[in-house]
């Protein structure tokens, strides 16, 4: 059961590490966004940057070179479910940088439109839900695996 614990091990690391990393690094850019600062300049490119780690650790994690039984159909779906979730993962951080990049040319007055506003506000708002919902997939399939919940 060697290969199983190696798919524990991709899917906890992915969470523990990426995801958690993710909401630290949204709460942070959303406060930054939020705070009034009349006389101070706001920059986001360290928020920018932080979402591009996230991609690259992302992109690193892997469960293609795990031999996986083929008659192990549970955790041939935590694969699949894995490489659907870090696939709108990975959507998630670009439409993410591309707001705070938005955000930092309205702060550095280079001509950001509403329009560019609220196409980008539309294009998280549906990364996000597609990426929640490919999460809890994950999620679901990973404690269905560990027996944390039995079906039903």
């Amino acid at each position: 059961m060697g290969y199983r614990d190696d798919l524990y091990a991709v899917t906890d690391r992915f969470f523990n590490q990426v995801v958690m990393e993710f909401g630290r690094t949204n709460a942070m850019g959303s406060e930054r966004v939020k705070k009034f600062q009349p006389f101070q300049k706001k920059n986001y490119d360290d928020i920018i940057r932080r979402f591009e780690i996230h991609m690259k650790q992302t992109a690193l994690m892997s469960m293609s070179d795990i031999e996986i039984p083929a008659e192990d159909e549970a955790a041939q779906k935590l694969a699949a479910d894995f490489a659907q979730c870090k696939k709108t993962f990975l959507r998630l951080c670009e439409v993410n940088m591309q707001f705070y990049d938005l955000q930092n040319r309205k702060v550095r007055r280079q001509g950001a439109t509403v329009k560019e506003f609220k196409e980008i506000s539309l294009a998280v708002s549906l990364a996000l839900n597609s990426a929640r919902r490919d999460m809890n997939e994950l999620e679901n399939q990973y404690k269905e695996m560990k027996g944390v919940i039995k079906e039903e």
